[in-house]
């Protein structure tokens, strides 16, 4: 079975994938992102890595919203929509750049773009380690569970 990493340490990493976005994956730290996407059956090493962890994260996404595919509108809970933006896990808003990612993602919260900086954002980044977390584990049950 697969370590499960630390929560502390996907959120510093989360962190910086915010920062970046998914294009700049892979010049971020992403071990702790790495092993939870392992875990969760999601990529079996280093060539596969990349989409993996953007598999894994929106998995967790969806996972925030209830295991729902998020829509960018009230059906949705905002947090999984805050992180759906956040993120750029959205269609067509990978490659947006963050800062338009951070001004979408207060939007959901109607704050201003340093507010949801300073305050929505850490729970947002908290809560999708969680999340991921919470994916990999469920990945690990199923395996330790075997073929069916």
């Amino acid at each position: 079975m697969h370590p499960l990493p630390a929560h502390e340490s996907l959120v510093e990493e989360l962190r910086e994938v915010r920062r970046r976005g998914l294009p700049g994956l892979r010049h971020c730290p992403r071990d702790a992102l790495r092993e939870a996407a392992e875990a969760a059956g999601l990529c079996g090493g280093e060539q596969d890595e990349q989409s993996g962890i953007e598999e894994l994260l929106g998995a967790a996404v969806r996972r925030l919203a209830g295991g729902h595919p998020v829509r960018d509108d009230d059906s949705s809970d905002p947090l999984a929509r805050a992180a759906a933006h956040s993120f750029g896990i959205f269609p067509a808003r990978r490659g947006v750049p963050g800062t338009d990612r951070r001004k979408a993602a207060a939007g959901v919260y109607g704050v201003t773009t340093e507010r949801f900086r300073k305050s929505q954002e850490r729970d947002v980044i908290a809560e999708l380690a969680a999340a991921v977390l919470a994916v990999a584990r469920e990945g690990r049950v199923r395996e330790a569970a075997g073929p069916v």
